[in-house]
């Protein structure tokens, strides 16, 4: 058996767009359909009148407020060892082919491959993903994590460990990652923290003062030794944290958070 993992958040597609992929798919007996959802989440009440016609699936009810991570989190560690597909809110791209194209891959771990950009933004992007492996040894997935399959193996091997970073970033040692060909969108960003956004201009404003005040006291004729090294050191720490803090942004843009809370489920349906 195989699970396809669906939590509910904030995403545009339409539940019905999950069932109707599933009963069309190669993999249809295969599969369960396990929507998470928290029980405030205005979709809840839509969810839970589905009324599925040989399709297996469930609805996990989660505690008001739960996020996207919390809820696969708890689901992950707290299911039975199987294959599953886990389908994310910033997916732009699912359907039967894909979901097809995932499961046949014959992987431990499969995704999609990124959308190609221009080539302005492909370098920017490249030096961005190489500094923050230098920085925080986060090695991304060379694909769109939005939309994978994880094996049994890989499920069992989360059980035991982080599920949030693991299904996000790359730390896996001797499994088959495979990337499968695929013309998909790009992701939806997701929504950086506003403190993480603050800290960023913050320390880009100290780097800049640091430069105006040195040209500004230049001018003046009050630019001493002494203030010399002050203002220097000024605009090398604002530099080097500005940039720190610039790749968590980008971190955050591009995965989530990678750790999170337990929420457990309050309920489970079967639909």
């Amino acid at each position: 058996m195989l699970n396809l993992v669906v939590p509910i958040t904030t995403q545009n597609w339409g539940i019905g767009e999950v069932l109707n992929a599933v009963s069309v798919s190669n993999f249809k007996e295969e599969i369960i359909v396990r929507f998470l959802c928290a029980k405030n989440n205005p979709k809840f009440s839509e969810i839970s009148n589905l009324k599925t016609k040989n399709i297996s699936a469930s609805l996990d009810v989660f505690p008001a407020n739960a996020t996207e991570d919390e809820m696969v989190y708890s689901f992950l560690k707290n299911t039975e060892n199987l294959a599953f597909v886990l389908v994310r809110s910033t997916c732009k791209f699912f359907c039967a082919e894909k979901l097809d194209a995932l499961i046949a891959a014959d992987a431990d771990i499969a995704l999609f491959n990124s959308q190609k950009q221009n080539k302005i933004k492909t370098f920017v992007k490249e030096k961005a993903i190489k500094l923050c492996k230098n920085f925080f040894n986060i090695n991304f997935f060379d694909g769109n994590i939005s939309c994978m399959f994880f094996s049994s193996r890989a499920h069992k091997i989360m059980q035991e460990t982080n599920v949030t970073a693991l299904t996000k970033i790359n730390r896996w040692v001797c499994v088959d990652i495979q990337t499968v060909d695929a013309d998909i969108p790009p992701r939806k960003p997701i929504k950086t923290p506003l403190n993480i956004k603050t800290i960023t201009f913050l320390w880009l404003f100290v780097m800049f003062a640091s430069v105006f005040f040195t040209i500004f006291l230049a001018v003046l004729g009050k630019l001493t030794l002494l203030k010399v090294f002050l203002l220097l050191g000024g605009f090398l720490l604002g530099a080097a944290l500005s940039v720190h803090s610039g790749l968590r942004w980008f971190c955050y843009r591009q995965l989530g958070g990678l750790y999170c809370k337990t929420k457990m489920p309050i309920e489970r349906r079967k639909l």
